[in-house]
């Protein structure tokens, strides 16, 4: 019994130290003492990539911010580092530069050890960490892309000291006394007049709790946005029924980078607007590791380019009801055909993008059938990732292939556990995916036995050539389909 115990404690041990490249502490000289900071890097991360430094508030300390923030759980999918760094005394200096040169020597040590790309360095920090992060703000703006400060506000209000246009976004309960939210939009307005956006604001209702106050088009293509939640005090929250503050400001980190014009931008309007037509653009997503970019020729404001064999993009597609779909990935090809893994809902698909005769100093877009595919209602999700050389993706396009519906005197549905059946009228063919084998029947109106096929397990493609065309009952075990041929 002990040694069984011992074998699942080490079994977690190794798990645990597998799930990520670096997760714990470290230490870091900085102003000829040492400090502390939590370092996490995820397991996979590649080189040039994005680094977040997360502050706790006045009194806390770097593992309650790692807790609260849950920064590693973006950093696992988007595939960038974070360090939550300890305050001296549990508190930051926000008036002189000592912990400002300890930002700057995690900077360095991250570049050393982990060559991130430090021109995609993001500050956020909660309540004094906020203060810190404006206090970054307005002494050495150009060492960072964007910041997020999340309940504190800019310590000396109206003085807007930033050597360069910043984008911002910042993150505060209306019901905060302590941090009083009363005098942040006023701040907010002063920083978005210093980048010269346009001083009419874009305001929005995002959730039944969030109104987002966005000011555009500054100088640079800087942004500076004001999430106000309702019912929140001074508090850091992740609410999935309310508002997620860490992704929201992953969402808009990931647009930039500290060298002027440098934006990956994200038109969420038009994002919107290209969903309500069942197409998703790839640099919608907020979840990818690719590099995002514009060639001559695509959809939407950009395309993302999968360099390297740990890149990928996943594309939620989200349904009020479920039926098949045909799924297509739109392309741009340069220098000949491509090779991707579409995979759908889990289901793994091989499929080319472009030909061999495609001009190699050509853009050229396109779009390829991956197949048909039963979606849920709900959230479905596409992931695409490269198979041979790099592929640049713009689009996944979802088109309702045919109609079905299913009986039976226990009402099974196309999305039984057991068994899955459908049928592509564009394609003339069924898909039987199963647990086990079995025999499937074609059976007429009539009740005549048109066609018997033996099933085996996983996937089946049965083409229906040999039966006449009329409308038909198949039927697997417990599971029957009406289709219509």
């Amino acid at each position: 019994m002990k040694n069984l115990l011992l074998h699942i404690i080490l079994l977690l041990v190794c798990t645990t130290a597998m799930a990520a490249k670096y997760n714990q502490v470290t230490r870091i000289q900085t102003g000829g003492k040492w400090r502390e900071a939590f370092v996490y890097v995820p397991d996979g991360l590649t080189e040039n990539r994005p680094l977040v430094i997360a502050a706790h508030g006045m009194g806390d300390n770097m593992e309650n911010m790692k807790t609260a923030s849950q920064w590693n759980l973006i950093a696992d999918t988007a595939k960038f580092a974070v360090v939550y760094p300890q305050g001296d005394g549990n508190q930051w200096d926000i008036n002189g530069m000592t912990d400002i040169n300890f930002m700057l020597d995690i900077i360095k040590k991250m570049s050393s050890e982990y060559n991130i790309d430090e021109s995609r360095v993001y500050m956020t920090g909660f309540s004094m960490g906020g203060m810190l992060t404006y206090h970054i703000i307005n002494n050495v703006a150009d060492k960072f892309a964007a910041f997020g400060p999340i309940s504190g506000y800019n310590l000396w209000g109206a003085n807007f000291n930033c050597s360069r246009p910043v984008p911002i976004c910042h993150i505060h309960g209306q019901e905060d006394s302590f941090v009083d939210y009363n005098g942040v939009p006023a701040i907010i307005k002063g920083f978005a007049k210093k980048d010269n956006c346009n001083p009419t604001p874009e305001v929005k209702q995002v959730s039944n709790f969030c109104t987002k106050t966005h000011y555009k088009d500054g100088d640079c293509d800087t942004e500076v946005i004001l999430y106000s939640v309702k019912n929140r005090w001074h508090e850091y929250k992740n609410d999935y029924d309310d508002f997620q503050t860490s992704k929201a400001l992953w969402d808009f980190f990931r647009k930039y980078s500290n060298k002027c014009g440098e934006t990956q931008e994200i038109n969420d309007t038009l994002c919107e607007e290209s969903a309500k037509k069942n197409i998703y653009e790839v640099e919608c997503s907020s979840d990818y590791v690719a590099s995002h970019e514009t060639v001559s020729q695509m959809s939407g404001t950009g395309v993302l380019n999968l360099k390297e064999a740990t890149d990928y993009v996943n594309i939620n597609i989200p349904l009020e009801g479920k039926g098949a779909y045909k799924v297509y990935v739109g392309y741009n090809s340069i220098y000949g055909f491509k090779e991707i893994d579409c995979i759908v809902n889990g289901k793994s698909n091989t499929i080319e993008l472009g030909n061999t005769s495609d001009d190699k100093s050509e853009d050229k877009q396109g779009e390829t059938l991956v197949g048909s595919f039963l979606f849920s209602e709900g959230d479905n999700e596409v992931r695409l990732t490269p198979i041979w050389t790099w592929a640049v993706v713009d689009y996944v396009r979802i088109e309702k292939d045919g109609e079905y519906s299913s009986i039976g005197s226990n009402n099974v549905s196309l999305f039984d556990d057991e068994a899955i059946i459908y049928y592509s009228q564009a394609e003339d063919k069924l898909y039987v995916n199963t647990k086990k084998e079995g025999t499937l029947r074609i059976i007429d109106l009539n009740g005549t036995i048109v066609d018997t096929i033996q099933i085996i397990p996983n996937k089946n493609e049965i083409q229906l050539k040999r039966v006449p065309k009329g409308v038909y009952l198949v039927c697997l075990n417990n599971l029957t389909v009406k289709i219509t041929r």
